[in-house]
């Protein structure tokens, strides 16, 4: 999950990793680890220093995106 967390930081590939991340939330994780898809994309996406160098806007983007893959 680091290595997709390390590619969202590029705004090119943010879309791509997150929904990669939010497809791999789906699968049952019952470890203690810190290190799950829902934590990465937490961490992306969180509004105070988030772990990208995307823009905004473009954050919203992909998550306007992903929530219509839901």
């Amino acid at each position: 999950m680091d290595n997709l967390r390390c590619l969202a930081w590029d705004e090119d590939y943010i879309y791509r990793a997150s929904s990669l991340l939010l497809r791999f939330s789906t699968y049952k994780n019952e470890s203690n680890y810190a290190n799950k898809p829902t934590n990465s994309l937490a961490e992306i996406f969180r509004f105070q220093w988030p772990q990208t160098f995307a823009s905004f806007d473009n954050r919203i983007q992909v998550l306007t995106s992903l929530s219509l893959i839901l």
